[in-house]
């Protein structure tokens, strides 16, 4: 396989934004925090495809790939507890950056 799949399709939906989920205990408060491009690109390259299984040519177009991704689409971390009363909070969170 000299391509990956996906670049080809027919419907590619544009992006502002990813909000990485991040653990929370019960007793933390919601927070949203921008990450740095190169935790940005960390985050891309753990949430696509299966990089390892890639020859050396694919694993680099990989890579750049998801560094201009970081570069143009911001990447946060979203932290927040798992209860109902977070929800007004992140409500908010979410629409500052939306």
């Amino acid at each position: 396989m000299q391509a990956q799949p996906g670049p080809s399709l027919l419907e590619q939906l544009p992006i502002s934004t990813v909000c990485m989920l991040a653990d929370a205990s019960a007793v933390d408060i919601p927070a949203l925090k921008r990450l740095p491009t190169s935790q940005s690109i960390q985050v891309y390259l753990g949430h696509t495809a299966g990089t390892r299984i890639f020859p050396a040519e694919l694993q680099a177009k990989q890579l750049a790939f998801c560094k201009q991704a970081a570069e143009q689409v911001p990447v946060y971390q979203l932290t927040f507890p798992h209860c109902r009363e977070a929800l007004p909070i992140l409500k908010e969170l979410l629409e500052n950056i939306c």
